[in-house]
């Protein structure tokens, strides 16, 4: 494990140590982290550009190998349009480009579900992680929705 702490924040060289930041972060919790995913692209690539709207519950990842855009969590063929707040997620040292897991802690008595959700991203150029995001989705397949990363 790479994981380390400098200062206030956490530091990684994988997308394996975003996984072991939630471990961490929800060690003391009653619902702690079970399942996580790597958001890749059709292209094969894992680093992306996103665009997001914590209030409106948008996230739209583009990939920087080829270019493809795909709106994240969301069920239905038809793309939304971006919020007026939305905005890129930069990270502490004025990057924008990151490898993106998605991490669920499930309810408890039910291992495949996902109670919680969280957008962890590790900035591909000095490795900071951070939950970008979090929310409640009440998912009965954390499969599914890992699946719409």
């Amino acid at each position: 494990m790479a994981l380390r702490r400098q200062g206030d924040y956490w530091y990684g060289e994988t997308p394996t140590d975003v996984w072991e930041y939630f471990v961490w972060w929800t060690r003391n919790s009653c619902e702690p982290v079970k399942h996580w995913r790597q958001a890749v692209c059709e292209c094969g690539s894992g680093v992306f550009e996103l665009l997001m709207s914590a209030e409106e519950g948008f996230h739209e990842r583009t990939c920087v190998e080829c270019g493809a855009v795909h709106q994240m969590l969301r069920e239905g063929a038809r793309p939304r349009k971006s919020p007026e707040d939305a905005g890129p997620a930069v990270c502490i040292c004025n990057h924008d480009e990151f490898e993106i897991v998605g991490v669920t802690a499930p309810f408890q008595g039910d291992l495949h579900s996902a109670k919680w959700f969280y957008l962890g991203l590790r900035c591909i150029h000095c490795g900071c992680l951070g939950c970008y995001d979090d929310w409640i989705p009440r998912y009965l397949d954390y499969k599914l929705y890992l699946a719409m990363l």
